[in-house]
């Protein structure tokens, strides 16, 4: 496999460095984390600036349509600079299941925001006693009406006090069925709350307390959350994907 750049790729890379060198130094980046920060909206602007957040977002939602090559690249210049922002929660990881799961509305209602900066999405699956097996998550949702009542809890979730919706996986109760939904950060019975994590980055846990949302707000259909996930992390991580889905099955 040649893991050569492209002269387009090599450009990026060099902008990226250029931007950690001068602008995202050592420095910098300690004081925004002893600040309890993991956002500084200013440098958000200008990686969103640079397409580092709309790179894999499809060209007609206001990306480029990157493949995983390039994020290759943009990965290892924000790992050489330990960048705090949520890149990959938001940029990658939800961009890549709406892309792949999301119905027309939700594409044109929050690619082009992820990928302008304008809004953060991140992934909220894991639950305190799941263990990172999100096959068994205990977050239900009721059917109610056109839509659906969520309850249960969240935690470690990514960024999750700086994210303007999250993309959240529950059990259709009655069922085996575990789907994901897109459930704005101000859903009344929605309480959120952050702390540090020992890498210096924020996660938040999540109370759902019979929040209620529409029928519009499920990512594919109710059986598709595990494989939305899975599509998530094999953009990010590969190896992991590949590993979990070879579990889900066992």
């Amino acid at each position: 496999m040649d893991f050569t750049y492209s002269e387009e790729q090599q450009m990026l890379a060099d902008s990226l460095r250029r931007f950690i060198d001068t602008e995202y130094t050592f420095d910098a980046r300690r004081k925004s984390s002893r600040a309890g920060e993991s956002l500084d909206r200013g440098l958000w602007n200008k990686l969103a600036e640079m397409g580092v957040l709309g790179l894999t977002v499809p060209a007609d939602f206001g990306g480029f349509g990157e493949g995983a090559a390039s994020q290759l690249v943009v990965q290892r210049e924000l790992g050489r600079g330990l960048v705090l922002e949520p890149v990959t929660p938001s940029g990658v990881m939800s961009a890549a299941i709406l892309s792949a799961y999301g119905s027309q509305q939700q594409k044109e209602a929050w690619l082009p925001a992820i990928a302008s900066g304008e809004r953060i999405v991140t992934l909220a699956y894991l639950e305190p006693t799941t263990r990172y097996r999100p096959e068994t998550a205990r977050a239900s949702a009721e059917r109610s009406g056109g839509g659906y009542v969520l309850n249960g809890t969240k935690s470690l979730v990514w960024h999750g006090a700086s994210a303007d919706a999250y993309l959240l996986s529950a059990r259709i109760a009655g069922s085996n069925e575990v789907a994901l939904f897109l459930v704005p950060r101000d859903s009344a019975g929605l309480t959120v709350t952050g702390y540090p994590t020992i890498d210096g980055l924020r996660a938040a846990d999540l109370s759902l307390q019979n929040v209620a949302v529409s029928a519009d707000a499920l990512v594919g259909q109710p059986a598709d959350g595990l494989a939305a996930l899975a599509w998530a992390w094999s953009t990010a991580w590969p190896r992991c994907a590949r590993k979990a889905q070879a579990r889900w099955k066992s």
